[in-house]
């Protein structure tokens, strides 16, 4: 056996490894960002929607008070 033989295939493999985990890391890391910005679209549609249901209903709660102090 000579030494140091595998050492170009180690080297090869361990440049490989590394391109990627790179590229995982790179593809990790845009996840999150999506998922951050996935997340907080939906919590300001929700609050928008809760506000405009909110809203919807106290005009509509008032409209029945006022015709009530009519009678």
């Amino acid at each position: 056996m000579h030494a140091g033989r595998g050492a170009p295939e180690r080297a090869e493999t361990d440049r490989e490894l590394a391109a990627f985990l790179n590229i995982e890391q790179t593809l990790r890391v845009d996840r999150v960002a999506s998922s951050t910005r996935l997340t907080t679209i939906t919590v300001v549609v929700f609050l928008i929607l809760s506000l405009m249901l909110s809203v919807i209903l106290a005009v509509f709660g008032r409209r029945e008070l006022m015709q009530l102090s009519k009678v």
